[in-house]
């Protein structure tokens, strides 16, 4: 009786030692209650909080961004068991994302599977859970140009596209001179509409389409690619002195990447610009300082930390000679140079400043 009870002892502690194995050191294991957002829009999604870290299904995070810059496909080789994630590509549904259901954190254990981004073989610690891959979303985000902050008042987790242009992306060997544009103007209700097509050799790359408001004081301005889908909105508004007071980018479905507002003082100059993601959140802003003459003498520039603290990131120094614009010197926080750019004669404007 007693060696019976001993061998049920030693099945029930060998079961246990290997679930605990096969749990792969995730001592902590739940369906995650934070909220998620990308790019400000809320996301049905059910992922993982493993040891303190949130973990995201692949195809969850990959039909999340198949709107944005960000997107990217994912395919699978089960002979070599390689995820391969490739940027830039439209991804293929299979179904069964972005679905919320059962906890299934009994059945996580460390993934046998090798992450493979654009051809390159990455080292990251990926979990199985009911049998797809998961994959802490920081461990990801540089690859895939994304943002991620924490907000702690709302617990949720802001996926934010970065790094994204108003404009697609031109190869290096057309970024010179030669970039032909061409323009044509037409009317439009309460408005005028203008197209320029930027081309190089004969070969058009892309083409904008800017919408003139005057009367909302606003201006659209919707950029295409040469198949005509579009790639970005940017939206402006003005105060009644023409001053710009609002940029926005945004891509077709809505999601908006970026905007900024901007400030003037009493004498119709500059003051402060403030820069926000498409949540919301804050991050970063700028400061003008003007002399007694009137003339801006430096421009402060911090960016906003996830916990709402900021910072100074560089600072802009006007440098004159002969009483003209003659240098603008930018300058770490620590007081280091970082570059100068030499102003030639007779430039009236530079950034938001204009000179007499």
């Amino acid at each position: 009786m007693k060696k019976a009870c001993f061998r049920l002892f030693l099945c029930a502690a060998l079961i246990v030692a290997l679930s605990a194995l096969n749990r792969a050191d995730a001592a902590n294991v739940s369906v995650s209650s934070m909220n998620v957002k990308v790019n400000g829009v809320p996301q049905t999604v059910q992922a993982y909080l493993i040891d303190g870290n949130n973990y995201f299904k692949l195809r969850d995070l990959a039909m999340m961004l198949r709107e944005t810059p960000n997107r990217f496909e994912v395919g699978y080789d089960s002979a070599t068991k390689k995820v391969a994630l490739t940027s830039g590509q439209d991804y293929t549904s299979v179904g069964g994302e972005l679905t919320s259901g059962q906890d299934l954190s009994y059945t996580c254990k460390i993934s046998p599977s090798t992450l493979v981004i654009d051809g390159e073989v990455r080292t990251c610690r990926s979990y199985n859970i009911g049998g797809n891959n998961y994959f802490k979303l920081r461990d990801l985000s540089s690859s895939l140009k994304l943002s991620v902050a924490y907000d702690r008042k709302t617990r949720t987790v802001l996926i934010r596209s970065v790094g994204v242009s108003a404009t697609p992306p031109i190869p290096a060997a057309e970024q010179n001179d030669d970039m032909k544009i061409h323009t044509a103007s037409s009317s439009v209700d309460n408005g005028r509409q203008t197209k320029t097509v930027y081309s190089f050799q004969n070969k058009e790359l892309y083409y904008e389409i800017s919408e003139e408001f005057p009367q909302q004081k606003r201006r659209k301005v919707t950029t295409y690619t040469m198949d005509d889908a579009v790639y970005s909105i940017v939206t402006m508004e003005f105060d009644d002195a023409g001053n710009l007071t609002k940029w926005e980018l945004s891509l077709e479905n809505g999601m908006i990447i970026r905007y900024t507002l901007s400030f003037y003082d009493e004498q119709n100059r500059w003051i402060r610009d403030e820069s926000y993601y498409g949540d919301g959140m804050m991050g970063g802003y700028s400061e003008a300082e003007y002399g007694e003459d009137g003339r801006p003498v430096k421009e402060r520039n911090y960016m906003v930390r996830e916990d709402g603290e900021s910072e100074l990131a560089y600072v802009l120094e006007f440098r004159y000679e002969g009483g003209a614009l003659h240098k603008v010197v930018m300058v770490s926080a620590g007081g280091q140079v970082i570059s100068e750019q030499a102003i030639r004669a007779g430039v009236i404007t530079y950034g938001h400043y204009k000179f007499n």
